[in-house]
């Protein structure tokens, strides 16, 4: 009969650091009688809504209730990203051959560099995502971070001015 279980996990709102977002499972039904998930995300949202009306307001339950946000879903991570893994896979494939395809052209050659300069740029460019995206959250991340891509920046400069005049 308890099919709404918390997960005992938190997270601060990426929207708004004053607000702290609580995880609930909702378990699956036991009988064809029971409410389906769609109808239990909805009836608590009503209830969280409408939090002074019902019977949440009962013994002050429901005091650090945010009415004005409800009770809300977590998207469905796989459709969200799959199209994401699926570019990723392709871009892999892609690199694959032209490895590949260098190896057979250039036998010599280090076509491995191909793949160092692009975990490299890859790299540098998802720390900076982060950083930019979630670097606000955690202060002294925000900081260190930008100083660290700084840094990179400045070592890629320099390696590319040795290449260069190399």
């Amino acid at each position: 009969m308890n099919r709404l279980v918390s997960t005992n996990r938190a997270t601060t709102d990426p929207t708004s650091h004053k607000q702290i977002l609580v995880e609930f499972m909702i378990n699956q039904a036991e009988s064809l009688t029971d409410p389906d998930v769609k109808t239990i995300i909805t009836d608590l949202n009503i209830l969280i809504k409408n939090k002074d009306a019902s019977s949440l307001a009962i013994q002050n339950l429901s005091i650090y209730l945010d009415s004005t946000y409800g009770f809300q879903p977590s998207p469905n991570l796989w459709k969200e990203i799959k199209f994401l893994l699926i570019g990723l896979v392709a871009i892999c494939v892609i690199f694959v051959a032209i490895y590949i395809w260098s190896k057979k052209k250039h036998p010599k050659g280090d076509a491995f560099s191909i793949f160092k300069v692009t975990i490299l740029t890859l790299d540098f460019v998802l720390n900076a995502l982060f950083i930019f995206t979630n670097g606000l959250e955690f202060d002294d991340l925000f900081f260190t971070g930008y100083v660290h891509n700084l840094i990179i920046i400045i070592i890629f400069i320099l390696f590319k001015i040795l290449i260069i005049f190399h």
